[in-house]
């Protein structure tokens, strides 16, 4: 018996901003001051669309998202309508400016998201043409995925749902690079952290994302991660100490070197280490934001 498949369009006439054009953005708006991240809207937003464990209801209230200019949403969701003995549950979010270089990174981003989180099988990029259509795009290559689960009557009934939330967002730009910003929640009932901030600096000439040498040159990486100390704090604004961890480097250089990804952003470069990364679970994610004044003489451009 295949699973009852329910897919939804979401509006965003109610949201905040939803009438500006996505094409003008602008980053000065109260969504993205200081640059989003969840600690800029009181962590109201982390688990986004997220249903209550059996709550089988496709939708999403519209109160659950950030305020976004221009962001587009889908949902889905699939449940065994035998038994419900199998529900999942997927919340997308994709704003992009209308550029062709930049549209086709995001969905090379997305489509590597649900590759490697929602489906475990290959997921081939698509070509799109609009933030909408990545949200179409993916939704689809979901549901065929889940579409082909069989009910064989031999699993627990009742299961809660297992939910995925992904949110990727333009949030700055220079005249080389725009950074966006993505947000991803997973949950199955499930212990500890399992969310993650990142942020992407993408070449708007070559779709290609920075890494640190692409801002700093490698003899100056020692001055950086020194200088990175100074400012590598947890979710809670508490600086970074030196864990007992058997694989957490305490030289800073090793540490840079350790990250899960840095980019230019309003307040300056961002270098970031996702929950578990660098600390224990009571940390969540640790960034390091160092004011452009601080390495004005380190930037290579």
């Amino acid at each position: 018996m295949q699973r009852l498949t329910i897919i939804t369009v979401i509006s965003l006439l109610a949201l905040p901003f939803a009438g500006r054009a996505q094409a003008i953005a602008d980053y000065n708006e109260g969504w993205n001051r200081p640059t989003i991240d969840h600690a800029s809207f009181g962590f109201g937003y982390v688990y986004f669309g997220m249903v209550p464990p059996r709550y089988r209801d496709p939708g999403i209230d519209v109160r659950s998202l950030p305020p976004i200019p221009g962001l587009k949403y889908r949902s889905y969701s699939n449940y065994c309508p035998k038994d419900t003995c199998d529900a999942t549950r997927v919340a997308l979010a994709v704003r992009c400016p209308e550029d062709s270089v930049l549209l086709q990174w995001a969905s090379g981003r997305v489509a590597e998201y649900v590759e490697r989180s929602i489906t475990h099988d290959a997921v081939r990029k698509v070509r799109v043409a609009s933030s909408a259509d990545i949200c179409n795009q993916y939704i689809r290559l979901i549901r065929k995925k889940f579409d082909q689960f069989q009910c064989t009557g031999e699993g627990d009934h009742d299961v809660p749902n297992e939910q995925f939330g992904y949110l990727l967002t333009d949030c700055w730009r220079t005249e080389r690079y725009c950074t966006f910003y993505e947000s991803t929640w997973y949950n199955w009932m499930s212990c500890g952290d399992n969310t993650t901030e990142s942020y992407y600096s993408v070449d708007v000439k070559t779709g290609q994302v920075a890494t640190i040498t692409d801002f700093v040159h490698d003899e100056d990486l020692p001055r950086l991660a020194k200088l990175m100390m100074k400012y590598l704090k947890n979710f809670k604004g508490e600086l970074w100490y030196y864990p007992d961890f058997e694989w957490v480097p305490t030289d800073p250089l090793e540490l840079l070197k350790a990250m899960n990804g840095c980019a230019l952003i309003r307040e300056g470069l961002i270098i970031y280490y996702h929950p578990y990364e660098i600390g224990c679970g009571a940390d969540g994610q640790f960034n390091a934001i160092i004011p452009y004044g601080q390495i004005k003489g380190l930037l290579i451009y």
